[in-house]
């Protein structure tokens, strides 16, 4: 399945609570870590001192409690989101608007109660907006500001009035902006800098006056800025510091002063970085952590402070993980709590569910967190589940900590309608596989699987897999993480035959990526599947790849220097492996079909597809192994299609299960 927009919104459901299988067995954590992996999420100090993380390509939320250092689920959420805001209210609850789900821009909002520990919806925004800001104003309303819609940068702005519940336009940016920053200053006003207007990144800077409604110019900045931060100090002077001046990171760092409106230089960082986070720490001083490269394939782990007094930055201890897209939260007891991110840049996302907490009285960081429990049996290489939540009657999300992947991975099960009352009955498996950059819940969103199953004694079985190409990644030939290939057939198989009852019949499908993930599976591990089935899947990226490179060096390797790699991973080459397993093969040719909208043009990528898919049907003939193929003609890369073929392909599969 190619990404496409999730259904979903900022609106959850009331079945929350994680649903164990088996008595919590503790286990050591390797760090303290949050319940899932988090990445450009949002984080929120309460009032009571807990910490409020929200989203970041997952639809839960949970609290972070310093007094005990453990992460517990609330919520939840409901939408995967990204890129969104979070502002903590004058009554206590939290604001959430826009944002990111899956890719659906959202105009909706909602708000968060800790004392009830629930989202409710409140009004939606005018516009759907990802990577706007959001300002609390001296009056109690929030400043929402630019942001990116589906087709435009924004310059609209509007206000959120906590009395009515309800957004309303206030006057316009005198720039559109995305990736920008607003910082309430000491008079009430808003400094809002930087940022892109959609085609290039800005050094301009504008002010906001909530008494009158409107911006106006101020100074610029010396150098344009993306992924930056900025900061209000004690003195009223804001710190600018790091960002993407559109062709390198900088280290460079700036101070504006609202009494002359104009930003002047202060010291450098020691480190060129974006995507880091900046927290002003009770003395005064910043601490500055993590961000990425230029080209976005390395975190950092690096931190330092800075000393409005000296105009300088120091190093300070570097943090046990590298980091970018985290988020940094100042403690009531002065301690910063610092959560997720990705460890190898935006290349690498999402990746890390790990926390840790920075003294500033030691000038080091520590891990956050407490044991994690284990719920039931582990696989034989300590892969665990650690938290199982029951999304609906027959919907069961489980958080899995793999060793062979390096991090948390979420799994999405559908179990039959008699499964809580038969525990001993052993349940046949459909391992149903997501496109790249889709997720667990891909199907369930994108599909009418539930419906489609609901009839059925199926345990569907749908896991992450990132974009991960259903591999144990090369790596330069030094393997290790992330090995998705291992974590599928090997840590997953384990925890559900020793937990979810799962069976030893066996049938797997998948789409675009997964489509390749499900040939791939079914030749490299011969009888552990019973049927097969691709819904246009590259199934020959061997012969693929001089035409259409999509797979990272990482992966395998280079096709001609490593092909022995290539090849041990191309369903075409292990053709012959395939014999014994039925085998369903479904691709369109590229041209616009019934699924497409009239608007729709011819789409390369899946008529490259299906000359890969031809190969494939080719080979199997020759080899005399038999293959039901659907090459349906007019149709495009698309979730339609993909919907369509499972739904035809869902009867032959079920007579390999002898159903």
């Amino acid at each position: 399945m190619t990404a496409a927009p999730s259904v979903a919104a900022v609106t959850p459901s009331e079945t929350a609570a994680p649903t164990p299988t088996a008595t919590p067995t503790p286990a050591a954590s390797p760090t303290g870590s949050m319940t899932t992996y988090r990445l450009d999420h949002t984080a929120t100090l309460l009032p009571d001192g807990r910490v409020l993380l929200a989203g970041g390509f997952d639809a839960s939320a949970e609290l972070y409690d310093p007094k005990t250092g453990a992460f517990t689920t609330t919520g939840p959420l409901g939408a995967e989101l990204t890129f969104g805001t979070a502002t903590s209210l004058a009554d206590g609850r939290v604001l959430i608007a826009g944002g990111q789900d899956g890719a659906t821009t959202l105009a909706s909002a909602a708000l968060y109660d800790p004392k009830a520990g629930t989202f409710r919806p409140t009004g939606s925004m005018a516009a759907a907006r990802l990577q706007h800001t959001a300002t609390l104003l001296a009056d109690g309303r929030v400043l929402i500001a630019g942001g990116n819609s589906d087709s435009a940068t924004l310059a609209s702005v509007e206000i959120y009035d906590l009395k009515t519940g309800k957004f309303s336009p206030t006057g316009s940016m005198t720039s559109p902006r995305s990736g920008h920053t607003a910082t309430s200053l000491d008079n009430g006003r808003v400094l809002v800098t930087g940022g892109s207007d959609g085609s290039s990144s800005l050094a301009s800077a504008e002010i906001y006056d909530p008494r009158t409604g409107k911006f106006s110019p101020t100074g610029s900045m010396a150098a344009v800025r993306g992924g930056y931060t900025a900061t209000l100090l004690p003195d009223g002077r804001v710190l600018v510091a790091g960002g993407f001046d559109g062709a390198n990171n900088t280290a460079s760092a700036e101070l504006f002063d609202p009494k002359t409106g104009t930003f002047s230089a202060t010291g450098s960082m020691a480190d060129a970085r974006d995507a880091q986070t900046a927290t002003l720490l009770p003395d005064g001083r910043v601490l500055v952590a993590g961000g990425e490269t230029s080209d976005g394939s390395t975190s950092l782990a690096t931190a330092e402070l800075y000393d409005p007094k000296t105009g300088t930055f120091t190093a300070t201890a570097a943090m046990a993980t590298p980091r970018s897209g985290h988020t940094a939260t100042l403690l009531s007891d002065g301690r910063v709590v610092v959560a997720g991110g990705s460890d190898a840049g935006f290349l690498s996302w999402p990746s890390l569910a790990s926390a840790e907490l920075y003294d500033p009285t030691t000038g080091t960081f520590a891990s956050a967190g407490t044991l994690v429990p284990t719920i039931g049996q582990l696989a034989d290489d300590g892969a665990r589940i650690i938290a199982v939540t029951k999304v609906d009657a027959r919907t069961r999300d489980l958080t899995i900590d793999s060793p062979a992947v390096g991090r948390i991975v979420k799994v999405r099960i559908l179990v039959p309608s008699g499964f809580d009352a038969q525990p001993s009955t052993r349940w046949p498996v459909l391992y149903l596989l997501h496109g790249s950059g889709q997720s667990h819940r891909a199907w369930t969103v994108l599909s009418n699987v539930e419906t489609l199953t609901a009839s059925t004694d199926l345990l569907v079985v749908m896991p992450d897999a990132d974009t991960g190409h259903y591999s144990d990644w090369w790596n330069g030939g030094q393997g290790g993480s992330p090995r998705w290939e291992t974590f599928h057939v090997v840590e997953l198989l384990q925890l559900l035959e020793r937990n979810w009852h799962a069976g030893d019949k066996r049938v797997i499908a998948g789409a675009s990526m997964g489509g390749y993930g499900a040939m791939e599976y079914a030749a490299r591990h011969p009888g552990m599947f019973l049927a097969a089935a691709s819904y246009s899947g590259s199934l020959d990226p061997l012969g693929g790849s001089a035409s259409n490179n999509v797979w990272p060096a990482a992966v395998w390797g280079d096709p001609v220097a490593q092909a022995d790699v290539w090849k041990a991973h191309d369903p075409t080459d292990n053709a012959a492996a395939l014999k014994g397993t039925a085998l369903y093969v479904a691709y369109g040719n590229g041209q616009p079909g019934p699924l497409d909208p009239s608007s729709a043009s011819p789409d390369p990528t899946e008529g490259w597809i299906a000359t890969m898919n031809e190969t494939f049907v080719h080979r199997l003939a020759a080899l005399k192994v038999p293959v039901t193929v659907d090459a349906y003609g007019p149709g495009t890369h698309s979730d339609a299609y993909s919907r369509r073929d499972l739904q035809r392909s869902l009867p032959f599969l079920l007579k390999a299960l002898g159903k």
